[in-house]
């Protein structure tokens, strides 16, 4: 993980700081926990993904 680069969305889940990365035209929004990714959104770029990942929601598997 040290020699990716990925950004910072400001935006915390559970504690932990989201993640995204852009793979055009998608958008991926992830955690890292004890050096394993865990996927939270897959979003189209055009789509207002903060307001989405700023909801209060909850994902099941953490």
């Amino acid at each position: 993980m040290e020699d990716y680069e990925h950004a910072d969305t400001g935006i915390r889940y559970n504690g932990y700081i989201i993640f995204k990365d852009v793979f055009s035209p998608s958008l991926i929004f992830f955690v890292v926990i004890d050096d394993v990714i865990h996927v939270l959104r897959v979003l189209r770029e055009e789509r207002d993904w903060r307001r989405l990942l700023e909801r209060k929601q909850r994902y099941d598997y953490l």
